[in-house]
């Protein structure tokens, strides 16, 4: 084990040094004389570790695009069963593959192989300890999951295999009742190495698991959690970083609630020309179409800092959102990186305080009239800008970006978007980790201390390394 720890500091180190010295490239000093050209380039930002919201997506993340082949695998233990595992989780994945088809417009297919026996493990559940959270410890579902491919290994074969699932029994350890997944295994199979894998305890797949099958297939595809799985699994809903508005903040709504547009365009499912990138320093109104559209404008994104962007979009209920408790533009702040505050932030409108509970979260969209302030105090930053609801209608919302001198006092209820495009959703009612690169500020930018805190960084992300949940 300290073999491998070693390893992964060293690479960290080797990772952080890049990311220190990258900055002080000229590309980051950023005059006057170039902020005025947007592409979509300037909004992309940079992926670190194996689950990011930055671009390119890791390369330990499975195609998001194309057919993705899984194989699931049960496995129990002498002193803990399964239950009745099988014969409830297996008539909930056709619910799952159907919203990933439906998710990605066709882009994605979701090939689920079922392998319906419980195959026996000879060691006792105890040996693939728990954490306090309620998930296995990474070292244990290391073990656990090479464990069932290798029981599995002469009946199966993984020649095909984007990802193994592995069901395992837990009625002799209750304390295990959260699922998780791993991009970066390395388990040798007899048709050649599986590197992803996601871990079902019994105790949930006896229940309604698909949503969750939603969400850890989503980690397969490299994005984070939008929570904090200590303090969320403690009962703090503001633990939960972005409320339900996306399955990676809160698992439950895997199958009646949209991803976020960024999730939409970082996986493909989301083209280019559906995206805005927005200068900050002069003024843009934009009629957003409601996202379960799939037409552009469908988000309009502002870079605030190297890794940070500010992202809108419009949210209505319909064909994705099927239970929405606020129609508006919902604004979030995404990171490239997992801060303090997680990987992205839904933020509410001047006056109105951050949420702590479902309700809080789910009155978050802004509605015409409100208007949201961003301003950062960081090296770089932007000046201060406001994000205002201009207009709305059952197509989407007309929003203006623009510095807080641009801002009219009173911006008053106008015409919306317009009519839906053809073949996408009109119905719905309102109901109760790209190269780096500073955003521009007219001045150029000291990156002394970024470069100092990325080589820390680079090493905690390496060493660091665990499951998502």
């Amino acid at each position: 084990m300290m073999g491998r720890f070693a390893m992964r500091i060293a690479v960290g180190v080797v990772v952080g040094v890049m990311l220190a010295f990258a900055p002080a490239l000229p590309v980051l000093a950023v005059g006057p004389d170039e902020t005025a050209a947007r592409t979509l380039e300037d909004c992309r930002i940079g992926a670190f570790g194996d689950f990011t919201e930055g671009f390119p997506r890791p390369p330990t993340a499975a195609p998001s695009t194309g057919a993705l082949t899984v194989d699931i695998v049960f496995v129990d233990f002498p002193d803990s069963s399964g239950g009745e595992a099988i014969e409830r989780l297996v008539p909930q994945l056709p619910s799952v593959q159907a919203r990933f088809a439906a998710l990605s417009s066709g882009r994605f297919e979701l090939r689920i192989r079922t392998h319906a026996e419980w195959l026996h493990l000879p060691d006792s559940i105890t040996t693939f300890p728990a954490e306090p959270n309620g998930t296995m410890s990474a070292a244990g579902f290391d073990d656990l999951i090479g464990a069932a491919v290798a029981a599995a290994d002469p009946s199966v074969d993984f020649g095909e295999t984007g990802v193994v699932w592995v069901v395992y029994g837990t009625s002799g350890a209750p304390e295990i009742s959260r699922a998780a997944a791993n991009n970066t295994l390395a388990i040798p199979t007899d048709e050649g190495t599986l590197t992803r894998a996601v871990g079902v305890p019994s105790i949930g797949a006896d229940a309604l698991m698909s949503p969750v099958l939603v969400h850890e297939t989503l980690h397969t595809l490299g994005l984070p959690d939008l929570y904090d799985s200590d303090a969320a699994d403690g009962g703090r809903y503001d633990a939960i970083h972005a409320g339900s508005w996306d399955p990676m903040s809160d698992a439950n709504v895997g199958l009646d609630r949209d991803l976020l547009g960024w999730h939409l365009w970082l996986l493909g499912w989301l083209d280019d020309d559906a995206v805005r990138c927005l200068d900050p320093t002069s003024s843009t109104e934009l009629a957003l179409r409601r996202l379960d559209a799939r037409a552009g404008p469908a988000i309009a994104v502002v870079r605030v800092d190297l890794n940070e962007v500010v992202v809108v979009e419009s949210r209505r209920p319909g064909a994705f959102d099927e239970y929405l408790g606020r129609s508006g533009a919902l604004v979030s702040t995404v990171r490239g990186f997992q801060g303090s505050a997680g990987p992205v932030t839904v933020m509410p409108a001047e006056g109105r305080p951050a949420p702590v509970d479902r309700d809080g979260f789910e009155q978050i969209a802004l509605q015409p009239g409100e208007r949201l302030v961003w301003s950062g105090d960081h090296p770089g930053a932007p000046a201060p800008f406001a994000v205002t609801v201009r207009a709305a209608d059952d197509a989407g919302d007309t929003v203006l970006v623009a510095p807080l001198a641009d801002e009219p006092v009173d911006p008053g209820p106008g015409p919306g978007p317009g009519p839906v495009p053809d073949g996408s959703s009109g119905a719905g009612v309102d109901t109760a980790r790209a190269p780096a690169m500073l955003p521009p500020t007219g001045a150029p930018v000291t990156v002394l201390g970024f470069g100092i805190g990325a080589l820390v960084l680079g090493v905690v992300l390496v060493a660091g390394r665990k499951p998502a949940h």
